[in-house]
């Protein structure tokens, strides 16, 4: 149980880098 929590927190997080990367691209690219 506290396995699948944990994927589901990687991919969550992974998701917000994505996007946090996306936003600086489209300010300071």
């Amino acid at each position: 149980m506290k396995y699948i929590l944990l994927e589901e927190q990687i991919k969550s997080d992974a998701l917000l880098i994505n996007v946090y990367k996306i936003i600086l691209d489209r300010q300071y690219g």
